[in-house]
């Protein structure tokens, strides 16, 4: 199985440019740990994790941007990775995510641990049906 068929394709993106502050309003709102960064064209240039706003409330830099904290070159995979793979560049590194990019390096999705999650659930319920 390859990661396109269980990755998150509606995802939020933020500029390098984006203030912090806006970050930690997304991650609220929307229940997420992490966020993507991109340029202008679309392509990944590094991410925003739960932990990294959590160090800059530590340091009061919310009136900051997300380049100043994001993670750069970020470890991303290609759709056509297969899931184990992507399983174990996540738990080998402890990454709670990997962004995903085509041939170009444009961000298309991001697959997370609960990703991982909701397919090893639903794996499992095909099973217990097979019994």
């Amino acid at each position: 199985m390859q990661v396109q068929q269980i990755m998150t394709k509606d995802i939020f993106a933020l500029k390098e440019d984006s203030k912090i502050f806006k970050a930690s309003e997304i991650m609220t709102f929307k229940n997420i740990r992490h966020i993507p960064v991109i340029d202008s064209k679309g392509k990944l240039v590094g991410i925003v994790t739960h932990r990294d706003l959590l160090s800059s409330l530590s340091r009061k830099l919310m009136p900051l941007q997300v380049r100043e904290i994001m993670t750069r070159d970020a470890t991303s995979i290609t759709p056509e990775t297969h899931v184990s793979r992507a399983t174990e560049i996540m738990l080998s590194n402890k990454f709670g995510c990997l962004p995903i990019v085509d041939s170009k390096g444009i961000l298309i999705g991001i697959i997370t641990e609960t990703d991982l999650l909701k397919e090893l659930f639903r794996l499992s319920t095909l099973v217990e049906v097979k019994r």
